[in-house]
């Protein structure tokens, strides 16, 4: 049920449904991208931590570290309307 509504907030033609104004819908937008982001950086983190040898294991934790600054930066762009 939960990607449900995420598949509605993702496509531009069922933002009549929910009866969102521009603001929301940018912030919808951004919202879903961000937690995107956090998964896909959740999920490379993971795989790098199983695939490398254990003297390199630390570059998974750089990895899920970039996560602060790859969602500050994305919220930034998308509470300034993608006009950063």
């Amino acid at each position: 049920m939960p990607q449900f509504y995420s598949t509605i907030y993702l496509r531009p033609k069922k933002k009549e449904i929910l009866a969102l104004d521009d603001v929301e819908y940018v912030d919808s937008q951004t919202e879903i991208h961000m937690w995107m982001t956090a998964a896909a950086v959740s999920v490379v983190s993971l795989i790098f931590s199983l695939w490398l040898p254990s003297n390199s294991i630390g570059f998974a934790g750089y990895v899920l570290f970039s996560l602060f600054p790859l969602l500050s930066a994305w919220g930034f762009i998308g509470a300034n309307g993608g006009n950063a």
